[in-house]
Formats: structure tokens, C-alpha cells, sequence
């Protein structure tokens, strides 16, 4: 409510548009949070958080080619945002563009060492590279900076299950669903433990 009032108080008040639109996008409303945050870089052209919130949202909703376009405008807007860099790497990665991915994702890190969730996405792009050493690498820091962020649970998970590694790849997975237990993939978590658990029984001492 206080967001909408500032709109109705001030209609180029971008600030308000931003955080009304993530408002919406939390709720589930993605009409109304692409609504509100396009008037957002509309309203401010230069506004950062708007051009990345905006190119998240359009990923969200599977609109790569404006997800890239939104990060563009987000780079754009300020070179040395990791922000920006790791929606870009995103944007990448879903195109295909691994190569790139990679790039944007390792100018994140270098912007912001402190961040877990861009070693968390550094880490994923290595692990779809084939390149599960580097990977573990950024996985293992992310936790380390962040230990209760879930996704790096879930790709070592997914580097020790192809590694043959079934203990380290179930303790993983679990720890994951600990952290995210309504995740959308928790059915094929579980279904993963399942699977794996005769094999890191047979291999028990």
C-alpha cells in the first residue's frame, strides 16, 4: 500500500514502481510486475535494480531475447554492477551461449567475491562445461559465504551423482531439500536419493 500511494503522490516515482513490481512478482502477479517495472526504466532510463529486476522477471517468464535485452540496459547502465553481469551470464546460459555465460558470470565474481549466489551460478555454468573441479571450486565458496543458499547443494549433488560418488551426491541432495523442501524440483530430488541409496549401501565398509 505505501508504494502505491507514493505512485498516486508522484507518477515518476521509478523507486516505488521498482519495489511495487517486485511486490507484485512475489505475490505471483507477473502481469502487474512487468507492468510496474517497465514504467520503472521508462520513468528512469538509468535506474540499475529496475533493468536487472525486470530482465530476472523476463527470464522468469521465458522471455529470453527481452531478459537479454533488459540486461544489456542494466550493463549499460553501470559496467562494474555485478548485478548485471550475473543476470547477463543467465541470459546466456538460456540462449546457449556457454562461452558468454561463462564470461559475464566470472566478470560477477570478480565484481563482488562476497557474493554466494554468482559463485553458486559460476558454479553451475563449469558444471554444464564439463568442467566439475572448477565447478566444485565455485559450489564450495558459495556455501561457505552463504551456507544455507540451496543451490550449490543441489549441483554437487548433480557433479557427485555423475562422478559415481552416490554418499557425497544423496548428502547433498538432502541437504538441499533441507533448505528447500517445496523446491520445484524436490519430487526428482527425492526420486534421485531413491535411486542412489542401494548403491551407497553396497559401498559401505
Amino acid at each position: 500500500e505505501q508504494f502505491s500511494e507514493a505512485l498516486r503522490l508522484d507518477s515518476g516515482f521509478a523507486a516505488a514502481r521498482q519495489n511495487l513490481g517486485v511486490t507484485y512478482q512475489r505475490s505471483g502477479d507477473n502481469d502487474k510486475a512487468l507492468q510496474e517495472l517497465q514504467k520503472a526504466v521508462a520513468d528512469n532510463p538509468g535506474f540499475l535494480t529496475a533493468h536487472v529486476e525486470l530482465a530476472n522477471l523476463h527470464l522468469r517468464l521465458g522471455d529470453t531475447q527481452k531478459a537479454l535485452e533488459s540486461a544489456r540496459q542494466a550493463i549499460a547502465t553501470d559496467a562494474n554492477s555485478a548485478m548485471a553481469h550475473n543476470v547477463l551470464g543467465l541470459c546466456w546460459f538460456r540462449l546457449g551461449d556457454y562461452d558468454m555465460a561463462l564470461a559475464a558470470l566470472e566478470r560477477a565474481v570478480a565484481l563482488d567475491e562476497q557474493w554466494a549466489e554468482a559463485h553458486s551460478n559460476l558454479g553451475f555454468i563449469l558444471m554444464v562445461r564439463g568442467e566439475p573441479a572448477r565447478a566444485l571450486k565455485q559450489l564450495d565458496r558459495a556455501s561457505e559465504l552463504d551456507p544455507e543458499l540451496s543451490d550449490p547443494y543441489w549441483f554437487r549433488g548433480d557433479i557427485f551423482m555423475s562422478q559415481g560418488e552416490a554418499g557425497q551426491a544423496i548428502r547433498n541432495y538432502e541437504r538441499y531439500l533441507e533448505l528447500d523442501p517445496n523446491a520445484r524440483i524436490a519430487s526428482e530430488v527425492r526420486t534421485r536419493i531413491d535411486l542412489l541409496r542401494p548403491t551407497a549401501k553396497s559401498r559401505r565398509p
